[in-house]
């Protein structure tokens, strides 16, 4: 099995755009240390990547690491899998863990780095058979603050709400905590955001747990040949890939059957968080 197919085998499997790194098979980017962090915010992330069925709800528990100068926001599985993987050997380990661990292989890949003195970010994803990304940002967020409040963890929240890629976003942030910072690329109010939802509820950020980081748990970023890009370009190149999900599924390799299978995964992910 070539490298491409057995990727997008992994894909249909998954449904993720995880970058599959295989041990001595392929090879694990290793992690650039950036900063250790004086603070950890466990989210819930809740999302809902079919627009047309609102039963179908995703969950994924996602860390944003806070240190003097940087921050990052990161899914904790992405390092489990890697650890996993570098155990794998052989295509055959390869294939009997994804039947072993089918349910529990999803997270998602993207890591956001702020440097929070510029407030700018930059952002780090993988296109499935495209190539790993990276762009540089900084949000133009102009917030206009509410005067109800709410409490969240035992922190009374004040609302806010911004507009960002094509969403109104709605953010609940505390005062108490004077980091101003947040889930995903959210920034710039006065006390940190434990809450950030779109206005129609497709995707959800709520603090769980607010926690001192644990030995090894750094800001960091992984070491991958990237393509340098900018927001609209990553945008734009992830349309691509649903629209030409067939013909990249011919390149790999895959039958008529996993072809549609590939193009009817691509017809419910049609909901991302960025619009546009």
């Amino acid at each position: 099995m070539n490298h491409n197919k057995l990727k997008f085998i992994l894909f249909i499997l998954f449904v993720s755009s995880s970058y599959m790194g295989f041990s001595q098979i392929f090879p694990i980017p290793k992690d650039i240390f950036i900063e250790k962090p004086q603070l950890k915010i466990i989210y819930q992330y809740h999302y809902q990547l079919d627009s047309t069925n609102p039963d179908k709800i995703s969950k994924r528990t996602l860390w944003l690491l806070i240190g003097d100068n940087y921050s990052s926001f990161v899914d904790p599985k992405k390092k489990w899998y890697k650890d996993e993987m570098r155990k794998i050997n052989s295509q055959q380990q390869l294939q009997d863990w994804i039947f072993k661990n089918a349910g529990m292989t999803n997270f998602e890949y993207f890591t956001i780095i702020k440097n929070r003195k510029l407030k700018s970010l930059t952002y780090y994803n993988y296109i499935l058979m495209s190539g790993h990304y990276k762009y540089e940002e900084t949000p133009h967020l102009i917030w206009k603050l509410e005067s109800d409040t709410a409490n969240i963890l035992g922190y009374t929240v004040q609302h806010a709400w911004t507009y960002y890629g094509g969403r109104i976003w709605h953010a609940w942030f505390t005062p108490a905590i004077p980091i101003s910072d947040g889930p995903y690329k959210f920034m710039g109010l006065p006390g940190l955001i434990l809450k950030a939802e779109d206005s129609k509820h497709y995707y959800t950020f709520e603090a769980i747990a607010i926690e001192q980081p644990a030995e090894g748990e750094d800001i960091t970023y992984e070491e991958n040949q990237y393509i340098e890009t900018t927001r609209e370009k990553f945008l734009e190149a992830n349309r691509n890939l649903r629209l030409d999900i067939i013909n990249k599924a011919q390149e790999a390799g895959l039958n008529a059957g996993a072809q549609q299978t590939a193009a009817q995964n691509m017809r419910l992910r049609n909901n991302p968080i960025e619009l546009k």
